[in-house]
């Protein structure tokens, strides 16, 4: 019986044309490879699950690589096939190796010639998490590297890298994945995975992902084996509130029905749902009304939701002012935040 792997580790792109949401970044990239033109060192900043570390790796195979396709590494070759395995790749989680002593270790190694690949890659996630110590260690090995050697240092938290670490680096930013882009690959998976899953429950998926597809993978892993998955059960698998409860909640709010109001929290409660959870899906529908209510051309590309859901916020619409809305959303931010930290019951707080 063959062991069972993550989807998104089955699926993660081994080439660059397969990265989705990143073509600013996976052009160059390839272009460098094609014209034998990569830096010494690269700084790849980005939200969690957006491609970085996937980026890395792909490049680091594409220098080595001895017939490498449109920049993209062939997958076939000789170095390619040994590249998962060698020595000469080396990935650092700066989270759990933070000190000095494990940059010096590192620089101790940086001389020798690779044994296997053209060049020697060392790639470093999170590297924000790096020692002040660490980070003046790791600068002097970036002014003067070995023509042998590449740094690809990965960072969810760019403000916090010294500027002259990012003065020595060729910086790339990469942005959330769209929850179209999000959603077409979850279909392309469902389909490869004979995951019966409708459009409108991948859609909510890539909502909830935030432009993270790992996240999205993960979420659309939960329903691996099953068949007739709908937005509804999907929503109960994910624990999510749902549209139905929150939009009704929205329009008791624009109706000032604190009655009807309570009695959806009850509803709420009662199917287990979190507290937390309905906070924050009824701030991101406030939100949604707000973008509506101030801006002057089409909301589509700024707001991610089906057309059902648009028709019936515009619907209450005209009972909110831009300063209500405002108000509402402090309110939702504030209960939040004593959820977290209230003495009292949590169906109490909110």
């Amino acid at each position: 019986m063959s062991e069972y792997v993550a989807l998104y580790r089955k699926y993660r792109p081994s080439v660059f044309a397969d990265v989705v949401g990143q073509d600013h970044i996976t052009k160059v990239l390839r272009s460098e490879v094609m014209q034998d033109s990569v830096s010494h060192a690269y700084l790849f900043c980005g939200s969690r699950g957006t491609g970085k570390t996937t980026c890395a790796k792909i490049l680091a195979k594409a220098v080595s690589c001895e017939n490498p396709v449109d920049g993209d590494p062939c997958g076939v070759c000789e170095k390619c096939r040994a590249f998962d395995s060698s020595f000469d790749f080396v990935e650092m989680d700066a989270a759990s190796h933070n000190g000095v002593e494990n940059i010096r270790e590192l620089q101790d190694k940086i001389n020798f010639l690779p044994i296997e690949m053209k060049r020697r890659v060392y790639i470093i996630d999170e590297v924000h998490m790096l020692s002040t110590g660490a980070f003046n260690a790791l600068l002097k090995t970036l002014e003067e590297p070995p023509s042998h050697i590449m740094f690809i240092l990965a960072t969810t938290e760019s403000h916090k890298i010294p500027a002259t670490i990012l003065s020595r680096c060729k910086r790339f930013d990469f942005h959330r994945i769209g929850a179209d882009d999000i959603t077409k690959r979850l279909s392309f998976i469902a389909e490869k995975e004979g995951i019966g899953i409708d459009k409108d429950a991948l859609k909510l998926i890539s909502l909830l992902a935030t432009g993270a597809m790992r996240d999205a993978l993960s979420m659309l892993e939960l329903f691996v084996g099953s068949t007739g998955v709908t937005r509804e059960i999907a929503e109960k698998s994910l624990g999510v509130v749902g549209n139905e409860m929150v939009l009704r909640l929205i329009k008791q709010i624009a109706d000032r029905d604190a009655s009807g109001a309570l009695e959806t929290i009850s509803d709420s409660y009662n199917a287990s749902k979190d507290p937390s959870v309905l906070c924050s899906e009824l701030g991101n529908m406030l939100r949604n009304l707000l973008i509506m209510k101030c801006a002057s051309k089409s909301v589509s590309s700024l707001v991610d939701e089906c057309a059902d859901v648009i028709e019936t916020l515009r619907n209450v619409e005209d009972k909110f002012t831009p300063e209500r809305l405002l108000y509402c959303t402090e309110v939702v931010e504030n209960t939040v935040s004593k959820l977290a930290r209230s003495g009292l019951s949590r169906r109490t707080v909110l």
